[in-house]
């Protein structure tokens, strides 16, 4: 992402609150909570943003590219353009927005409007979440 235009755009960018954005439109139960010394109750961590990624968008003649915009709508100005594949992470969801910022920012759910990363908000019918990684396959060697 162009980080010198977002980072601008960063101050301007003032959302609403949101909950932790769930891929199937729920929002997760929050874990029990975790248990101190002598019974105190401590509050769990916050949720943390979803791993995605960029997916289904047509490449043709023309390659197509998923606008990151200043809001939850096409009304908002757009930032930057994202193809498929590109990894990041999905913190809130408003409609059919979702809140996104890029896949290696320390974020959580409640940091991600204050965070210093790119971020911005793109339709949410080309984000999937991201593949759990594949474990190498184990191979024996014959001695001999």
């Amino acid at each position: 992402m162009n980080r010198i235009v977002l980072a601008s755009v960063a101050a301007v960018l003032s959302a609403t609150r949101l909950l932790a954005a769930d891929f199937s439109g729920g929002v997760p139960p929050p874990p029990p909570p975790a248990v101190a010394e002598e019974g105190a109750v401590v509050a769990p961590p916050p949720p943390a943003c979803r791993a995605a990624v960029v997916s289904g968008l047509v490449v043709g003649p023309w390659i197509e590219l998923l606008a990151v915009r200043t809001g939850p709508g096409v009304e908002h100005p757009i930032l930057d353009r994202l193809g498929n594949g590109y990894p990041l992470q999905v913190c809130a969801r408003e409609g059919e927005w979702f809140a996104i910022v890029e896949a290696d920012c320390p974020v959580n759910v409640l940091t991600w409007e204050g965070s210093p990363c790119a971020k911005g908000w793109s339709y949410r019918k080309w984000i999937i979440p991201a593949p759990p990684p594949v474990a190498p396959a184990l191979v024996t060697m014959p001695q001999g």
